[in-house]
């Protein structure tokens, strides 16, 4: 229990300022009951006896407490970013039942808690289907049914239900709660606090070199494979990766929270406690040494920049960009850890890292299989050659591995459904670009390209198919919602129970 004391209290040091900066609409998602649900939760995941009495206390704190659709959506935002990454398998007379994670099962938790409030708005969510829709269906089809094809039912279910529950079930929760642009703003600030959170857990695990979590992981990983976060060290220096599978997916999702405070700004009353928010957030990522994560917060900050108009500060911010890479570049020859980071002298095989060596022996089996892709057995058995330490493939780049199991088909379909989704967000809701349905349309966009920019170097598994259902879902919000005005933090107090930016929304 020693390792729950110094998680509780790094939680806490993360919390308290958060909550005191948070304004009235956004502090009543931040009060008693997700505090009791969080650190319940760190303490079930060293003191529960095994995972059938974890997973289900997982879906239960998503329900605590909750009594409106803002309330379901905004609990979801906050939680799943926490919860632990522990995928214990559940057996049953020698046969693997499923593997289920704390982060689906208060996805499960939350669509249930959908199902049951009560108080829907005048602004209902967008009926019939879109390419929101399409990309999801897309994704369930190549990760759930591409990789084991039908040669065995039982293999087919176990394989696409992870999918539907990391997918179909986020975006639905999302999509089915938040029916406004002042809403979805509520939505990317509570991703934010969740952030800023992470990011006092990451600088103490990148300064100590302790993996905070990985004593949880090993608990509930059995015989099975358990990969330690300590052993991910870049440079002499531990990469962060808190309550992640790694430290590219802490990366991915802290651009995400980044961008959802900076785009909410308006919902935090405190202005210099929300700039330590993102200094936090943005170290976080540093820490992490993700080369992916940092190309990716400053692809998210120009896209809001540029969204806000603010086209000269756009062109300065990419200038030190520049500069600041040309900078690295010159250090890397007397800095070790600099070197590291940026992948400097690194080989395999004669390429300059395992991505690019990936890259090219899967175009090359690829081709073999050129419009349906193989089934995942048939593609690992011919890339043998790039098995890992873990002895495991990476498949770190996941259009790439769309295509070895679906094709140029099941590629070419996802990516047309992800350019007709990037379409509608590309067209000014307000004249003023500084606006609430501005700055929710700015975090949709920002979030949406970096999350599909980073997928050319991530695997698609553990939290990133709930970022990606997550962004999809806003992108559904900003197209089918009506424009309405933002309400006034003391407004949306005085509306209670009936959810904040709810009843004082008007037609704008």
């Amino acid at each position: 229990m020693k390792i729950f004391v110094f998680i509780f209290i790094l939680f806490n040091i993360g919390y308290w300022p958060v909550r005191h900066a948070a304004g009235p609409a956004l502090r009543r998602h931040l009060g008693p009951a997700f505090y009791f649900a969080a650190t319940s939760t760190f303490f079930a995941g060293f003191a529960a006896p095994n995972a059938l009495v974890f997973l289900p206390w997982c879906a239960l704190v998503a329900c605590l407490g909750v009594r409106t659709r803002m309330d379901v959506a905004c609990r979801f935002a906050l939680l799943m970013p926490l919860m632990p990454a522990v995928s214990p398998y559940l057996v049953a007379g020698g046969h693997v039942l499923g593997q289920f994670s704390p982060s689906i099962m208060v996805a499960l938790g939350a669509a249930v808690m959908t199902l049951v409030v009560r108080g829907r708005s005048p602004g209902e969510p967008g009926r019939g289907l879109g390419a929101e829709d399409a990309a999801i269906a897309a994704l369930i089809l190549i990760f759930g049914v591409g990789p084991v094809r039908f040669e065995n039912v039982f293999d087919l279910i176990r394989t696409v239900m992870p999918f539907v529950a990391g997918l179909l079930v986020p975006y639905w929760v999302i999509h089915r709660n938040v029916h406004t642009r002042a809403e979805l703003q509520l939505v990317a600030a509570c991703l934010g606090c969740s952030a800023a959170i992470l990011g006092v857990m990451a600088l103490y695990e990148h300064h100590s070199s302790w993996a905070l979590f990985d004593g949880m992981t090993r608990r509930f990983s059995n015989s099975y494979i358990y990969l330690a976060r300590s052993a991910s060290v870049r440079g002499g220096a531990l990469r962060a990766s808190t309550t992640m599978a790694g430290p590219i997916e802490l990366g991915m999702f802290l651009i995400v929270g980044l961008i959802g405070a900076y785009s909410a700004r308006r919902l935090f009353a405190n202005k210099t406690i929300w700039w330590g928010m993102l200094g936090v957030i943005l170290l976080g990522v540093l820490v992490t040494q993700s080369r992916l994560a940092v190309a990716g917060t400053a692809l998210g900050l120009l896209i809001v920049l540029v969204v806000q108009g603010r086209t000269g500060l756009a062109a300065l911010f990419s200038a030190g960009a520049m500069a600041g890479y040309l900078f690295l570049l010159a250090l890397a020859r007397s800095s070790m850890r600099v070197a590291a980071f940026l992948g400097a002298g690194k080989q395999v095989a004669g390429y300059r890292d395992y991505r690019g060596l990936l890259l090219d022996r899967g175009l090359e089996e690829g081709r073999k299989h050129l419009w349906l892709g193989a089934p995942m057995k048939d593609v690992t058995a011919r890339l043998q050659d790039l098995t890992q330490g873990e002895q495991i493939i990476d498949f770190v780049n996941t259009y790439l591995n769309i295509f070895l199991v679906s094709g140029i088909i099941g590629l070419g379909a996802f990516l047309i459904a992800l350019g007709l989704v990037f379409l509608p967000l590309l067209k000014p809701i307000r004249r003023n670009r500084r606006s609430p349905e501005e700055m929710a349309r700015a975090f949709t966009l920002a979030v949406l390209a970096g999350l599909v920019a980073q997928l050319v170097g991530t695997s698609f598994v553990e939290r990133v198919p709930f970022m990606l259902a997550i962004a999809l879902a806003c992108s559904r919000v900003i197209r089918t919602s009506t424009n309405r005005r933002a309400i006034t933090p003391a407004a949306s107090e005085n509306r209670y129970p009936e959810g904040p930016l709810r009843m004082a929304a008007t037609p704008g």
